[in-house]
């Protein structure tokens, strides 16, 4: 399989107490079905999750299918102050049909 990501909507500009959300579009732009693929968003320190109130999205995605993928957050009162928030994207195949 192949995986393409896109970040579809993100906020920017965020303080204590706000929620956040997060659209990540996933497409299987290969030649094989991709079956239980887990796609994880990391948060900063201090951010929960609100929904769903994990971390991974276990998917399956058949050949030329794509999937939008939605996250909210809340950024906690106990949050620290940040100037800037860097998001590092990545795909991975760990399985036996390739890598990505």
């Amino acid at each position: 399989i192949n995986l393409d990501y896109k970040w579809v909507n993100y906020s920017l500009n965020l303080l204590h107490g706000d929620m956040a959300f997060y659209n990540i579009n996933i497409t299987n732009d290969g030649s094989r079905n991709g079956t239980n693929l887990n796609i994880t968003f990391d948060l900063p320190v201090n951010w929960s999750f609100i929904s769903p109130s994990t971390a991974t999205y276990t998917i399956n995605l058949t050949i030329n299918e794509s999937r939008l993928l939605n996250w909210s957050v809340y950024i906690n009162l106990s949050a620290p102050y940040t100037t800037s928030l860097i998001n590092i994207s990545g795909v991975s195949d760990e399985g036996s049909e390739g890598s990505t």
